[in-house]
C-alpha cells in the first residue's frame, strides 16, 4: 500500500555553462517552473570569465548542484554533468535556451507509457536575444524517427540541439555514450549518431523548446576554429562507422561540398579543392 503516495521517476537536467550571465537565469528558472515535481539540476560552469558563478551560487540548494570548473569544453562539461546525474531520465540544456512549464511532464509522460522508447523530443520555436519569437520557414523538430537518415542529410526539418530531447538514462549507460570531446558545434550531432536509429518519439501538442538563435554563439559565428571543428566531425563520423550504405554516400556528399565551401570562402583553396574533389568522386561512390 502507498498511502496514495504517486512516485514520479526523477529526471536529471544537465546544463554546461559558460560565459552564460545573460540568459542563464532564465535558462533555471524554466527549469524550476515545470510541472514536473521530480527533477534535479545539475549545472557545470565551464571556467566563466563574466558574473556567471556568482549567479549560480545564489541558485545552490538541495535540488541544485554546481560544479565549478577549468574550461574545458561543452561536451566535457556535459559528460562530467552526467556523472553526477541519478535520474531515470536526462536532459542537456544549453544554457540559454527556456523550456515550456510542460516540456518535461509531456516527455517523461510518453516515456512512461510505452516503454520501448530510448528518448522522445517535441517542436523547437526559435527565439531571439530579448526572447521574441523569429519566423521559421516551417515548423521544427528533433528528430524522433531514422535519427541516422536525417543527420546525415541534414534534414532542415530536424534539430539536433540537445535541449529539445530527453533520454532514458539507461539507454544511455547501456549504450556507453558520451559527448565527444574532441568536439564542439557538432557535438550534437555525433552524439545521436552514436545513438544510432533507437526507437523515438514526438511530443505532439505542448512542451516545445524555446532555443535561442544567439548571433554572438560559436555555432552562428563563421570562423576557421568552426570550420576544422566540421572537419573533426567528419574524420571521426568516418572514422568510427556511424554511417554506412547509402547513408554513408549522403553523408560524404553533404560534408564535402559544405568543406569546400567554407574553405573556399575562407580563401584556403587547397582545402577546398580537395574536398571539392571528393564532392565530385562520391558521384560514384
Amino acid at each position: 500500500m502507498n498511502n496514495g503516495i504517486i512516485k514520479y521517476p526523477s529526471v536529471s537536467v544537465v546544463i554546461p555553462c559558460f560565459n552564460g550571465e545573460k540568459y542563464i537565469a532564465k535558462t533555471i528558472n524554466s527549469v524550476l517552473h515545470q510541472h514536473y515535481p521530480e527533477i534535479e539540476i545539475i549545472i557545470v560552469n565551464d571556467g566563466s570569465k563574466d558574473s556567471t558563478y556568482e549567479i549560480l551560487k545564489s541558485y545552490e540548494n538541495t535540488t541544485i548542484r554546481i560544479i565549478n570548473k577549468p574550461n574545458t569544453g561543452v561536451s566535457d562539461s556535459r559528460n562530467i554533468g552526467m556523472g553526477y546525474a541519478g535520474g531515470a531520465y536526462i536532459l542537456f540544456l544549453d544554457a540559454d535556451d527556456i523550456l515550456e512549464p510542460d516540456f518535461i511532464s509531456k516527455r517523461v509522460e510518453l516515456l512512461e507509457k510505452d516503454t520501448s522508447l530510448s528518448y522522445c523530443t517535441g517542436e523547437i520555436v526559435w527565439i531571439n536575444e530579448l526572447d521574441n519569437p523569429i519566423e521559421m520557414p516551417k515548423k521544427q523538430y528533433g528528430i524522433y524517427e531514422n535519427i541516422t537518415r536525417n543527420v546525415a542529410s541534414f534534414n532542415p526539418l530536424f534539430s539536433t540541439c540537445p535541449s529539445a530531447y530527453l533520454f532514458r538514462m539507461e539507454v544511455v549507460k547501456r549504450k556507453k555514450l558520451q559527448f565527444n570531446i574532441r568536439l564542439s558545434s557538432p557535438a550534437d550531432r555525433y552524439f545521436l549518431l552514436e545513438l544510432g536509429n533507437e526507437k523515438g518519439a514526438l511530443v505532439k501538442d505542448g512542451g516545445k523548446l524555446m532555443y535561442r538563435i544567439n548571433t554572438y554563439s560559436m555555432s552562428h559565428h563563421f570562423s576557421e576554429k568552426l570550420i576544422f571543428d566540421q572537419e573533426n566531425y567528419f574524420f571521426s563520423v568516418i572514422k568510427n562507422n556511424l554511417v554506412s550504405g547509402n547513408e554513408k554516400v549522403i553523408f560524404i556528399k553533404k560534408m564535402c561540398y559544405q568543406l569546400f565551401a567554407s574553405f573556399y570562402r575562407l580563401k584556403m583553396y587547397s582545402p577546398s579543392f580537395v574536398y571539392l574533389s571528393r564532392y565530385l568522386k562520391s558521384f560514384f561512390l
